[in-house]
């Protein structure tokens, strides 16, 4: 952040020190013997973000954007998701707040991490984003970002440097997982129950799968179908025979009935938003039971694809969704 000047070990002796101010792109860094004699001055490629900088301009490049590390720590183009966040500059670092936030890649906030670098979940804006670090007693999946924010404690609060080595890992292959784009087909999803047999009877934070209810589609679902009305949950057959028809091409209409079934939706107001509600529910799972037609489905799933009851995961539902009205 090139605020830094000197470091040092625990035993006080001067190793480095950092000339921010240098008309040379990136810091000098000097090393200092143990008899405090400088014996080399180098410009390394790497420094506290952990990313290496290019050796023609000094920017540091993350990923997503290139970052200008002598401007005010400030990203050189534009937050692909600033419009999340109309009132923090769509070219800030960590919005702003480099100590209470790590942000490995330039988008936005929702992985969250204990103080020892493990996954524990994500807030209620899904998997993409910086990650944010807090003890494990506070976090609650699902729980609001504003409350996240508030009980982050940034990297500051990781136990070394093995806690955040074992953050970064993690974090750097999140955008491999199915969910990283807040949509699980139904390929994927049987894909990842064959290659996590028995999470479902054993959940953990990693195999289970993040869904955004922005990108579901619910087909033929209208508001007139919640019988209990505006404000309360109701039970919704979305696998009926009309969206199983729809289901038959490859799209959203299959990968939220494949996925739903049925299940509990929250009608928030008139215009049709609703809320997907998480609980047994929501699994993903091919287990028989239900409707007809979802369990001639199941049966037919099973033998082409060598799925059983040892296979199936939880799934957690963010976002607002809506039908039609």
């Amino acid at each position: 952040m090139n605020s830094t000047c000197l470091m040092m070990p625990k035993h006080g002796i001067l190793s480095m020190f950092f000339d921010a101010f240098s008309s040379k792109k990136g810091s000098w860094k000097i090393h200092i013997n143990s008899c405090g004699q400088s014996c080399c001055i180098i410009f390394p490629c790497c420094y506290f973000t952990g990313k290496e900088r290019d050796e023609e301009t000094g920017y540091g490049y993350f990923g997503a954007r290139y970052m200008d590390h002598e401007l005010m720590t400030m990203w050189l183009s534009v937050d692909p998701l600033a419009d999340k966040y109309p009132s923090v500059s769509p070219y800030a670092y960590c919005a702003w707040n480099p100590m209470k936030l790590v942000d490995p890649d330039g988008n936005e906030v929702a992985p969250i991490y204990d103080k020892k670098g493990n996954f524990l979940g994500t807030d209620d804006q899904g998997i993409q984003g910086k990650a944010i670090v807090m003890d494990k007693e506070n976090f609650k999946q699902g729980m609001s970002h504003g409350d996240a924010l508030k009980k982050n404690e940034g990297t500051k609060g990781l136990e070394g440097d093995y806690a955040y080595r074992k953050l970064k890992k993690h974090y750097d292959g999140l955008k491999n997982r199915p969910d990283w784009d807040g949509v699980v087909t139904r390929d994927e999803g049987i894909a990842w129950a064959k290659d996590h047999p028995g999470a479902l009877n054993h959940p953990t934070p990693d195999n289970t799968l993040y869904i955004n209810a922005a990108m579901l589609d619910f087909g033929n679902i209208t508001t007139s179908d919640f019988e209990n009305g505006v404000g309360k949950s109701s039970a919704i057959q979305t696998l009926n025979l009309g969206n199983f028809i729809k289901g038959l091409g490859k799209g959203k209409v299959q990968n939220t009935v494949y996925a739903l079934g049925r299940v509990e939706l929250f009608l928030l107001n008139e215009s049709g938003e609703v809320r997907v509600v998480n609980n047994e529910a929501t699994d993903y799972d091919w287990n028989t039971g239900g409707g007809g037609i979802r369990n001639a489905l199941i049966k037919c799933e099973r033998a082409m694809n060598g799925l059983s009851d040892n296979h199936g995961f939880k799934t957690y539902y963010y976002g607002t969704g809506k039908v039609k009205k």
